[in-house]
């Protein structure tokens, strides 16, 4: 998220690929800005058929029929409850999504967070290529900061009327044609380079903001109108969170043990947050998922057990919360707290 760096990590091998932003911008300096649209065409089918994988999930009857008892239970109690969403309801809600599942290893809870995972990445990608051209072309306007159009234009309509209007050189008529032929290319040559200029500092000045154009691009195709149950995607998010914290912290541990597998680099994969701030700006329920106020209660609920040894049954399965491990959660919640308010400010309006 903060870094701009990709890892992919390759079975059976000692080594690792890294890409980020000066990679990129190496190939734009090889290959050129045509490899930009190639690769924003790619994202948006990427995008278009793992966000609609989720659109199904939500209009599942019995995934649907559970999230509309959670807002119908939010709107009556809201302000009972100090309008902070309940961890015990996030957790009971997890626990009826896994008891309903045919898979309990690869279920729909593990399927949403991949969903949202690869979009998330795909979406910091585009991210990372925007800063790269960015970086592109202030490369090639670092010389023009300074140049004034204007001034070159009105220089170049003074040596055009000069051309008109300037008697000399009338000893024949075929040296005057070669003056002039030769005045007329400078002033069109001149001309073509004022206007490559001012498109090149036009460009630097002006980038195109690719993340607003994907959620632009699909807002024909998803709205409340034609899906209103679409804002209940901010109420299956809890859940969803914890079983991503949960893997996290679990991941996290099992990175010091011997037979480490690449599964352990889980927690440090910032797209599943990246990815739920862009599809709630798609689905215009960050207002709703912003109202529940999760994070920072669930933040200020850990903060209110610590020191509490006492059984447990909210934590995310673990029965009995220690320090360390209540001081775990609140370390976990805080951190993705603070990486979706910062992936919030990318989809601002």
């Amino acid at each position: 998220m903060h870094g701009q760096q990709f890892i992919e990590l390759v079975k059976d091998s000692s080594y690792i690929n890294i890409i980020g932003v000066q990679e990129i911008l190496n190939s734009l300096y090889t290959h050129g800005k045509g490899i930009i649209n190639t690769i924003i065409n790619i994202a948006f089918q990427f995008i278009a058929r793992y966000a609609g994988f989720l659109v199904d999930i939500v209009r599942n009857d019995y995934i649907k029929a559970m999230l509309k008892e959670e807002m119908r239970f939010w709107e009556e109690n809201k302000a009972e409850i100090n309008y902070n969403y309940p961890l015990e309801r996030a957790q009971n809600l997890r626990q009826k999504i896994i008891s309903n599942d045919e898979n309990k290893k690869n279920g729909l809870i593990q399927k949403c967070i991949k969903y949202i995972t690869q979009i998330g990445n795909v979406v910091a990608l585009i991210r990372c290529i925007r800063t790269a051209l960015m970086d592109y072309n202030s490369h090639n306007i670092n010389l023009l900061t300074t140049y004034n159009t204007n001034e070159f234009n009105n220089l170049i309509d003074r040596i055009s009327l000069q051309a008109d209007t300037d008697p000399s050189s009338k000893s024949s008529q075929i040296s005057q044609n070669m003056i002039t032929n030769t005045q007329n290319s400078l002033i069109d040559s001149s001309k073509l380079l004022c206007k490559t200029i001012s498109s090149l500092k036009q460009t630097g000045e002006n980038e195109i903001n690719y993340l607003e154009i994907l959620v632009s691009s699909f807002r024909e195709s998803i709205n409340k109108e034609k899906m209103p149950f679409i804002e209940l995607f901010a109420f299956l998010l809890p859940p969803l969170i914890i079983q991503f914290i949960n893997t996290a912290i679990n991941a996290r541990d099992n990175l010091l043990k011997k037979n480490k597998s690449e599964e352990c680099f889980y927690f440090s994969d910032d797209g599943f947050i990246m990815g739920m701030c862009y599809l709630l700006k798609l689905f215009m329920a960050d207002k709703k998922f912003e109202s529940l106020n999760y994070f920072p209660s669930v933040i200020q609920y850990y903060q209110n057990k610590k020191g509490d040894k006492k059984t447990d049954k909210y934590s995310g399965g673990i029965n009995t919360l220690n320090e360390r491990e209540i001081a775990s959660f609140k370390e976990q919640y805080e951190l993705q707290y603070f990486t979706y308010t910062s992936a919030s400010l990318l989809f601002t309006d």
